[in-house]
């Protein structure tokens, strides 16, 4: 279990499932997003996540989420 004992803001990178850390919600409502045509929207992305309790990341992660998410949607078609 990851814990952030300090008043900073951190990163990090974790694989969940729904029933752990988060509810089937936010997996459903991050599938409306990502499974609409064109790029996801991720501004909807951020507000989903912050409904969540997540801090959203910015700048080249934004454009690295992006880029897997393109090449997720060109594998599965």
């Amino acid at each position: 279990m990851f814990e952030n004992k300090s008043n900073e803001t951190v990163e990090f990178l974790c694989r969940t499932t729904p029933g752990n850390a988060f509810g089937s919600e936010y997996f459903e409502d991050i599938a409306t997003v990502l499974n609409a045509d064109g790029l996801p929207d991720f501004s909807k992305l951020q507000d989903i996540m912050k409904h969540h309790g997540l801090i959203p990341v910015v700048g080249f992660k934004r454009r690295l989420i992006f880029a897997i998410i393109s090449l997720i949607r060109k594998i599965k078609s």
